[in-house]
């Protein structure tokens, strides 16, 4: 039984997949061309994230501030920067690129604020007509 389960989890790892876990967050690598598959089953921005933080080593600025937004579940396919910035598409953020992470990404930094739509200005007061 042991001998088929490590056979098994070699033709995994040749195969060139590689995959992790992380409470609701699910990473899917094809180590040949690089591309990665997040799926994200009901969690926060934050979680995934911190997930992202914890699996690829990048580090994040700012995290505390982010407001805690509606749960996302879905998948996102591509490298990570591609994956970051559907993520944070909505946000106000830095993506500092470092080749020395395997990913392209060093750091992320997040102001904390969500873009808001802009603002409809006011009617301007109309002056009293005094004839």
């Amino acid at each position: 039984m042991k001998k088929h389960l490590a056979i098994a989890l070699l033709l995994y790892v040749v195969a060139g997949f590689a995959s992790a876990r992380a409470d609701g967050v699910t990473f899917e690598e094809d180590n040949s061309t690089g591309l990665i598959t997040l799926r994200a089953d009901k969690v926060s921005l934050m979680e995934i994230l911190r997930a992202i933080q914890d699996k690829y080593g990048v580090e994040l600025q700012g995290v505390a501030d982010m407001p805690e937004g509606d749960l996302i579940a879905g998948h996102f396919s591509g490298r990570l920067p591609q994956i970051l910035h559907r993520l944070l598409r909505n946000h106000n953020y830095a993506m500092i690129r470092s080749p020395a992470n395997s990913t392209g990404v060093g750091r992320i930094l997040l102001s904390g604020a969500s873009r808001a739509a802009p603002a409809t200005p006011a009617t301007p007061a109309q002056p009293d007509f005094v004839p």
